[in-house]
């Protein structure tokens, strides 16, 4: 609603965007409205070698971004399967366990890696609730019940994750889906669950995931009682119906 403008001009065209479609469509909605987009390491022109110049550094830019990423992918498979946790707090009935990086240059920056570990305390809480989920199957506002009537014996996770000490007041249901979600219960390291683009469903599907090869913690689960959530679940949505 200000004063009208004739001109973008940005630094370097990767600047707009460093993938080609957002960038060509800012480009393109631009265009219509009779503004033009020039950057100040190309020539102030729109002929068509200076078009053809633009789209190569734009590809150029893109690749980039999607190498980065597919070698930062590959970087995570790799630390998942040699059983590092992979960042975040711990899951619950877990704690974190300090290593020195395996990587000597990285090591000597201070940087560390770890591992989980059984918290005593928490371990055999989060295993009751899988038991009563999948074997005394009780619904989850029952197990909240049961959870929030005795804090001090089931006492609930950390409401913030830099401070183990700072305690949710209760538990409560979106806790408990998470947990009986978790596939790392069963001693696996697993990655890649959780998928954060727009329109994309949040979990992605189990086939998926990355997984190590054989457990790399100590396992608070069975796999096959973990297994039978799903089973659970499905037979609580065919009840409903």
């Amino acid at each position: 609603h200000g004063e009208p403008f004739y001109a973008v001009i940005v630094e370097s065209i990767d600047r707009l965007s460093r993938m080609t479609a957002d960038a060509t469509r800012i480009e393109r909605d631009l265009e219509q409205r009779d503004i033009g987009l020039f950057a100040a390491d190309e020539p102030m022109s729109t002929d068509a070698t200076s078009v053809l110049t633009r789209r190569i550094k734009q590809g150029v830019a893109e690749w980039y971004v999607r190498d980065l990423i597919e070698r930062s992918r590959r970087g995570m498979e790799e630390s998942v399967r040699q059983g590092w946790h992979t960042g975040g707090r711990a899951p619950y009935g877990y704690l974190l366990e300090e290593h020195r990086h395996p990587n000597p240059a990285k090591a000597r920056e201070g940087k560390r890696k770890h591992r989980l570990t059984l918290d005593p305390v928490r371990a055999p809480v989060a295993l009751m609730i899988f038991e009563d989920y999948c074997v005394r199957r009780l619904g989850l506002g029952e197990i909240i019940n049961k959870l929030n009537s005795d804090l001090a014996r089931y006492p609930p996770p950390a409401a913030n994750p830099t401070d183990e000490m700072a305690l949710e007041k209760t538990w409560n249901r979106s806790q408990l889906w998470a947990m009986l979600r978790n596939p790392k219960y069963t001693g696996y390291n697993v990655w890649g669950r959780h998928d954060k683009r727009p329109g994309r469903p949040r979990i992605r599907p189990r086939e998926q995931w990355v997984w190590s090869a054989t457990p790399t913690h100590p396992a608070i689960v069975p796999k096959e009682l973990f297994d039978q959530v799903d089973v659970r679940a499905q037979d609580n949505i065919d009840a409903a119906k």
